[in-house]
């Protein structure tokens, strides 16, 4: 995904993203989806935990960028809040399931602002450093990790679906 993509482009993708997660999910059975990789890596379920988590931190960060002036936050770690959420006690349906309505409500809030609203901006402390981030570039940033999350789950279960 290219970082100038217009606002519509990067809806698309994160429209994409439930679509897609859908997709594995009737291409393997329940209990595959569950599996990782031999080789190593995620399982399905996981890399969904994962997208969950980040679409959690992200969607948080898109609601303070729209409700208040310049918000500063500090850095946090989607990877912790996999952890806190817990998803990982979760099945895979009730978790898509979960997701899909998150994704459902951020497409709609994010269709629903003007132009201009794509250019305000966070600043974001990272240990000592400070930066200013749009929401065009923390959404940008969603859809380009999901894009890269969707084709490895992807791949997971096609190696899964596929006799050895």
């Amino acid at each position: 995904m290219d970082r100038n993509a217009e606002p519509g482009a990067l809806l698309r993708s994160l429209a994409e993203t439930t679509a897609r997660v859908e997709a594995v999910a009737r291409g393997v059975s329940a209990a595959q989806l569950m599996v990782a990789p031999a080789s190593g890596g995620w399982s399905p379920n996981e890399i969904l935990w994962h997208i969950r988590a980040v679409a959690d931190v992200y969607g948080e960060h898109v609601k303070r960028i729209l409700d208040e002036e310049a918000p500063r936050w500090r850095h946090v770690s989607p990877r912790a809040r996999m952890k806190k959420a817990r998803y990982d006690q979760l099945p895979f349906a009730e978790s898509y399931a979960d997701f899909a309505r998150q994704r459902s409500d951020l497409l709609a809030l994010l269709g629903s602002i003007p132009p201009e609203a794509w250019h305000r901006f966070a600043i974001v402390r990272v240990e000592e450093r400070e930066w200013r981030m749009t929401l065009h570039e923390r959404v940008w940033g969603m859809a380009h990790h999901e894009e890269i999350h969707c084709a490895q789950m992807e791949e997971v279960a096609s190696a899964l679906s596929t006799p050895a």
